[in-house]
């Protein structure tokens, strides 16, 4: 019953004409209702059109552009640094996560 209410629900959104379904026996099984459409949205209007400014892919500006810093020389030593130390967490914590394993006898 759920699933025809979904139904129904969504009927009435894209503005289609809805026949009411029941689940049980009425004495008379021809009758059904017309349930009018749902009224729709207005047009969305843009707030303010003459600010509407394109945006500029960063890869056009610094075509080396890693995203940690809008400033090319920053980003690149921030992506050297997050590497160094990325490399250096899996390097320490894999080796010592594989010297602790126990031996498989």
């Amino acid at each position: 019953m759920a699933a025809l209410r979904r139904v129904a629900g969504l009927q009435r959104l894209l503005g289609l004409p809805v026949r009411a379904v029941s689940s049980g026996r009425t004495a008379n099984s021809t009758v059904s209702a017309r349930i009018p459409p749902a009224s729709r949205p207005l047009e969305v209007v843009e707030w303010h059109p003459m600010e509407k400014e394109k945006e500029k892919s960063p890869f056009v500006k610094n075509p080396d552009f890693h995203g940690f810093h809008e400033d090319p020389v920053i980003d690149v030593q921030y992506m050297h640094v997050s590497f160094f130390f990325g490399i250096s967490i899996c390097l320490v914590l894999g080796s010592t996560f594989l010297y602790y394993l126990p031996d498989q006898k």
